[in-house]
This record gives structure tokens, sequence and C-alpha cells, in this order.
């Protein structure tokens, strides 16, 4: 189930996530116009899409509202990695086979990752989770206890 808040448009900060279009971006960028004779003031949003990482933008008035998927980030532990397919473990236990990376910057520092692990040392998988989408968006190395 898609999860999703409203907030008012003259609240978006740099960094922030929201639907423009109905994609999922984050805000690099906005820039507010004065009030004009005939309406009210407007905010450029520049911005790039989350899953391709293409740019986008629009424009909306500071008074309106604006839909923000409500993300959820969790960190798994790696298992393994089959073809494009993430075998993760999380702080319960529960495993998960069903989240994939894709052939990009993050993909291929796994992939190295993986092939550099030791023994003493766990990789840790951060996955953002909105709008029945898991996007991989970090890893990292963490000493074993």
């Amino acid at each position: 189930m898609e999860k999703i808040e409203r907030i008012q448009v003259n609240s978006i900060r740099v960094g922030s996530y929201i639907l423009l279009d109905d994609v999922v971006v984050r805000v690099v960028e906005t820039h507010t116009a004065k009030p004009g004779k005939h309406g009210s003031a407007k905010m450029l949003i520049n911005a790039v899409e989350v899953i391709t990482g293409k740019q986008k933008s629009g424009f909306c008035h500071t008074g309106g509202m604006i839909d923000v998927p409500v993300i959820d980030r969790k960190e798994y532990q790696l298992l393994d990695v089959n073809d494009n397919f993430l075998s993760l473990l999380d702080h319960n236990g529960n495993t998960r086979d069903d989240i994939t990376i894709e052939s990009n910057e993050i993909g291929d520092k796994i992939r190295s990752m993986f092939e550099k692990s030791e023994e003493t040392r766990y990789i840790m998988v951060q996955v953002m989770h909105f709008m029945d989408v898991d996007l991989v968006v970090d890893a990292k190395f963490s000493n074993k206890n």
C-alpha cells in the first residue's frame, strides 16, 4: 500500500523527497518567485528521480500542498549476491531474497565489497522503501562483534 502525506509547498527544502508527476524525486534546488499582480508566489523545484537519476523540474504555488512519499529506511546484513538478487538478513533474524541491485554505482560497489569481504567484517546494506518499491541506496563494512 502506498503511503503518502501532504505538506505545504513552502516547507520543501533541498534534500526533501516529494512526488512530481507521480514520480518520487529528491529536491536538489528551489527558487521562489515573488507574488505577482495576478497571483500567489510560485516555487520552481529542480529535482532528481530517485530510481532513474533523471533530472525533473516543476512549478508549484507556495501556499499549496504537495504529496510526499513516506520513506522507511532499513539496514540489512548482506549474506549473498546471486545474479542481481541480494540475500539479506534483518536485525530480527528474518531473511529477504527479493531485493535486486542494478548495474549502477551502488550495484557495482556492493558486488566489489562482496568479492573482497573478509571473515572479520559484515557488509551492511541500506534499503529505502517507498510506494511499494525497495531501493538499495548504500553499503558499508561493519566489524563483527
